[in-house]
């Protein structure tokens, strides 16, 4: 039975750990388990993890394990009232055992067993493949891909945000994560200003079909975490566990804003030409990061005390440019059919008596998601990035918004903020860690933060002398040898 009362911070209850064999037994593992790892991550379809056994009774040998065992599995942060989304339940919706990954010898009785495990859906996505054809709304094809019971069969909820698009698409013999992640690269949010960042991920709350913009629109935080806090403890003298939970245990900023690398990946600019085979025409795009910049969502949108800006200074550069004023920097072509918005690929019979067509299907938008989705994307890979090290809970998930809080000073007594890291952090990745020393149980979470703005404006004075743009201040000459 769960308990509703935290007695020190990283607690928490194990309150089913079972494994089943091929043989048809059930052995119940809770006493005999040292660590879980599960990790959740916004760019991957499935989550995954690992479960450490202290096997006194040669169960490895003896089950035996394979590889092919069942997991049940439930674990909570003690908690007064919990709910489906605070809670880590795979009691219903199994967990799979895929592979043996050690068995270490700890004495002449005893040995450490490290088991690797993932979902069900996995499994399935690497034995099935989708042949068929699906018309509608991409989020209703999601569902029928995810719930078909010949292929992926799916009972774990979906989180889903409606498109704009009304598609027709021939699933050519793929597999259904590769059909989904294909079909979320030409998905327009219709609540998000048309924003091209579908993406689809597994937490352990369930399935996620939303935009990147979606995320970052959420009008509120599940946490506030501080880099440091003065006390811990009331104004009685007890342990303040709240205080001590939103602490910071450690952080790490990731140095990966390469300016010229962006550039040469399209995050800054590029341009694209499309070819239209229908009405043998072309048609040039370009895009400009600075330019685009208001029309997508951002971490700091919702944000009280904050303001959304740009990742990169607007200062003018080589010949009086700005940085995102370089489209040739990456080049796209594609061909497409096109009928005014309409794709030509795909007609239908309108009525059963008369041999009218018409044609409901938008073609492939490729100038509207193409170069913007690859900026997007890339700014979460490229971005503002910060690893941190929290007291462990049970209520995040990869895709959750942090305000994260960093002194402007070096005391705990500053109680201003450092505007540049301080602000609203987007979970990309989770590992939560769940160990067992001692008699104690410690839970803790590891997290790869990403942000795609700042609060304060980055300088656009310029960088040469007296504020102007840069430029080589070498003498040019030519000289025959």
């Amino acid at each position: 039975m769960a308990r509703n009362t935290i007695q020190y911070t990283g607690d928490f209850d194990l309150e089913i750990a079972e494994i089943s064999c091929v043989s048809g037994n059930t052995y119940d593992v809770k006493e005999l388990v040292s660590a879980i790892d599960i990790y959740e991550d916004i760019g991957a379809n499935a989550i995954t993890g690992t479960i450490t056994i202290v096997d006194t009774i040669n169960l490895v040998y003896n089950a035996p394990f394979i590889g092919q065992e069942r997991l049940r599995l439930k674990v909570q942060t003690p908690q007064d009232s919990p709910t489906e989304e605070t809670i880590i339940d795979f009691s219903k919706n199994y967990l799979y055992i895929n592979q043996v990954l050690s068995v270490t010898d700890i004495n002449d009785q005893t040995r450490s067993t490290v088991l690797s495990f993932t979902t069900q859906d996995v499994y399935m996505n690497n034995r099935v493949r989708v042949s068929k054809s699906y018309t509608g709304e991409p989020s209703t094809i999601i569902k029928k891909i995810l719930r078909s019971p010949t292929l992926l069969d799916s009972k774990k909820k979906l989180f889903f945000e409606e498109t704009a698009d009304n598609y027709k698409f021939v699933i050519p013999n793929m597999r259904p994560f590769s059909a989904i992640n294909m079909i979320a690269q030409r998905c327009l949010s219709a609540a998000n200003g048309l924003a091209p960042t579908y993406i689809f991920y597994e937490t352990c709350f369930g399935y996620h079909f939303r935009s990147v913009d979606n995320l970052f629109n959420q009008p509120t935080v599940k946490a506030t975490l501080d880099e440091h806090v003065a006390s811990f403890t009331d104004e009685k003298g007890k342990t303040d566990f709240l205080a001590e939970m939103e602490n910071i245990v450690g952080f790490e900023v990731e140095n990966t804003q390469d300016s010229l690398l962006n550039t040469r990946m399209g995050m800054y600019s590029s341009n694209i030409i499309i070819y239209d085979w229908y009405s043998k025409g072309i048609k040039k795009k370009e895009y400009n990061y600075l330019d685009e910049f208001a029309k997508d969502k951002h971490a700091q949108e919702n944000a009280v005390d904050g303001s959304s800006n740009p990742l990169i200074s607007e200062a003018k550069e080589f010949g009086g440019k700005k940085l995102s004023d370089f489209p040739q920097s990456i080049q796209f072509v594609q061909g497409t059919i096109l009928d005014g918005i309409a794709d030509k690929n795909y007609y239908e019979l309108e009525g059963a008596t008369h041999a009218d067509y018409t044609n409901p299907y938008h073609g492939n938008n490729i100038d509207k998601w193409c170069m913007r989705r690859r900026s997007r994307l890339y700014q979460l890979e490229k971005g503002f990035r910060l690893r941190l090290e929290i007291i462990g809970r049970t209520n995040i998930q990869a895709g959750d918004l942090i305000q994260i809080n960093f002194p402007s000073g070096t005391t705990v007594t500053d109680d201003k903020t450092n505007k540049h890291l301080s602000g609203r952090y987007l979970i990309k990745k989770l590992h939560h860690s769940f160990a067992f020393l001692n008699q104690k149980n410690t839970h803790s979470c590891h997290l790869l933060m990403v942000k795609d703005d700042v609060q304060e404006p980055y300088s656009s004075v310029g960088t040469g002398p007296g504020g102007s743009a840069l430029s080589d201040g070498g003498d040019s000459a030519n000289q025959s040898v």
